[in-house]
């Protein structure tokens, strides 16, 4: 299972990173600026991660149980 998260982290991290780059984006157009527009960028990333993370270590304990 440890293999498969060395795996999976790179992929998580690429998505949050393309996460906090949409969502920065995003709410530049809104009027978001500086610091507010950084943090609600990097919340939005962490959660993605956290999700990814956690479906990827679903996924990987259902894979064991089944073999």
């Amino acid at each position: 299972m440890l293999s498969l998260l060395v795996i999976f982290i790179p992929f998580c991290l690429l998505g949050s990173l393309s996460v906090f780059l949409i969502t920065a984006n995003e709410f530049e157009k809104h009027g978001f600026r500086g610091r507010r527009l950084f943090w609600e960028a990097f919340q939005s990333a962490l959660v993605a991660f956290l999700v990814m993370l956690g479906i990827t270590l679903l996924a990987s304990w259902l894979f064991m149980q089944c073999n």
